[in-house]
Parts: structure tokens; C-alpha cells; sequence
């Protein structure tokens, strides 16, 4: 008797066209998710993957690429958690940086829950029209000095 429910994997293609090994796939993609190799070059990555730099390259394609940021954020997201429980542990014992820590990130998430709240209540009251939400001189600093650091990267090229 065969078996005829066998599951099928979804048939990945590489960059030129052939189909990847579902096990390399993964493999990769474990790989860099994993803060461990944050800042690794691709070919330490490669070698860690034990794959070529060339099938690395071959593999990562956009759609890839989308499926590595989505379990990067994932990561980051559970991880910044486990940080938030260890903070907030050290500071009901007694630790006052972790205790400043908390109120500042709280201070902030309560300046954006009050940004967010008048900028409904401006789209509600039809005062604006497309226009722009008046931002802090904080939010205004954080925008210049983004845009410095895109301007001087830019410079370097």
C-alpha cells in the first residue's frame, strides 16, 4: 500500500532560476535571524551555513530577504521583552538605573500615545487637510539629525 498524503514543501527558487534545498534554506535563514551573527560578512555567514559565498548570494532573493526581516523583527521582539522583565525585575529590587531606564521609556511611549491622540483628534475636527501634525522640537532634532546622517553618508560615495 503507498501512501499518497505525502506533504509537499513550497519549491523555492534561487536567483537563477533552480530550486533551493528547503535544509539550506532554513539554514540560512536561522542564521541570519540569529543576533549571534549580527555584523558578520556574507561570507562568514556562507561558512557558517556551510554553503559557497556564490549559493548564499543565489539564494537570498527579495522574497527571501522579506522572510529573514520578518523573523529578524520576530527576534527582536521577544528579545526586547526578555530585556523589559530583567529591567523591570532590577528595579523592584532596589536599581535605580533600571528604575530611570523605565520611567524615560515610559515618559516616551506616553509623549507618543498624546502625539497620536492629537493628531485623531485634529483628522476628526476636519482643522487639517493633508497637512502635516505639529511635532515637538525633540522629534523636530531626531528628523534633522537623521537626515545629517543620510546627507554624509551620501557625501562619502
Amino acid at each position: 500500500m503507498t501512501n499518497n498524503n505525502k506533504v509537499t514543501e513550497k519549491v523555492w527558487k534561487t536567483k537563477l532560476g533552480n530550486n533551493m534545498r528547503p535544509h539550506t534554506r532554513r539554514r540560512i535563514v536561522e542564521i541570519m535571524t540569529n543576533p549571534m551573527f549580527d555584523g558578520s560578512s556574507q561570507p562568514v555567514l556562507a561558512s557558517i551555513a556551510r554553503v559557497s559565498s556564490r549559493t548564499l548570494q543565489n539564494y537570498l532573493t527579495e522574497e527571501l530577504w522579506d522572510e529573514i526581516k520578518c523573523k529578524r523583527l520576530e527576534v527582536i521582539h521577544f528579545s526586547l521583552g526578555e530585556v523589559d522583565k530583567v529591567v523591570l525585575q532590577k528595579a523592584i529590587n532596589g536599581d535605580i538605573s533600571a528604575a530611570r531606564l523605565l520611567y524615560a521609556r515610559w515618559d516616551k511611549r506616553r509623549e507618543e500615545i498624546k502625539r497620536a491622540e492629537r493628531a485623531e483628534k485634529l483628522a476628526q475636527s476636519g482643522e487639517i487637510e493633508g497637512e502635516d501634525i505639529p511635532i515637538t522640537l525633540e522629534e523636530l532634532d531626531e528628523q534633522i539629525e537623521m537626515i545629517q546622517k543620510e546627507i554624509d553618508k551620501l557625501e562619502e560615495v
